[in-house]
């Protein structure tokens, strides 16, 4: 269907299609994760298992009262990798998924507002942002954030959390980090719409290789 050709053109972006296939609930693996805590924190194993749990059941129970999620930590914790597990359950159930990384997201956008660009630019990409079942923004942080990116992603959320649409977004950033780059109006729109999950441990992707 048409909303099915948007969304495919939109993850061609980020190699979705081929990453799903390795990355899913299935293929999740605890043992990555270490089992040792730092000291007033739970261990990054016991921490993720509480995580793995709740997305399961956010993609059991996903409908338009599901909250929006906020993922936070460092570089190879699990967060992608997680939302990857949310959008392949959720894709064969029929949802309706845009995914993005920031920066890409911020291009787009850009490009949309840009005459030269017009014909390069389906509008039906951008009109997609705003009316999609669940817009996911990954490695918020990672765009140049002058005034205009700060004003769009501003906007995007807004509109979205006015029409009740669904978003995950993760990022790399602290949440003093997350306040000092972007405007209090974002920060404020995160901190009160979005339920939080810090991920914890060290980097994955260098135990792995």
């Amino acid at each position: 269907c048409f909303k099915q050709s948007v969304a495919a053109k939109l993850y061609g972006q980020t190699a979705l299609e081929s990453i799903l296939e390795k990355e899913n609930f299935e293929t999740f693996n605890y043992e990555l994760f270490s089992n040792k805590a730092q000291k007033g924190e739970v261990s990054p194993r016991t921490n993720i298992k509480k995580i793995y749990q709740d997305c399961v059941l956010y993609t059991k129970n996903f409908s338009k009262d599901s909250p929006n999620l906020f993922f936070t930590g460092s570089t190879g914790v699990g967060k992608t990798f997680m939302i990857n597990c949310i959008v392949s359950d959720l894709l064969k159930k029929g949802i309706y998924i845009i995914y993005m990384l920031s920066s890409d997201l911020i291009d787009l956008l850009r490009k949309s507002r840009l005459s030269e660009y017009s014909a390069e630019v389906d509008r039906a990409f951008v009109d997609a942002l705003y009316t999609c079942d669940l817009l996911i923004i990954d490695d918020l942080g990672t765009e140049n954030a002058t005034d205009f990116a700060i004003d769009e992603l501003f906007n995007l959320l807004n509109k979205r959390i006015l029409a009740n649409k669904q978003m995950i977004v993760s990022t790399n950033l602290t949440l003093n980090e997350l306040e000092d780059i972007y405007s209090v109006r974002i920060f404020s729109r995160i901190m009160g719409y979005f339920t939080p999950y810090k991920f914890l441990g060290n980097d994955i992707r260098i135990k792995i290789n």
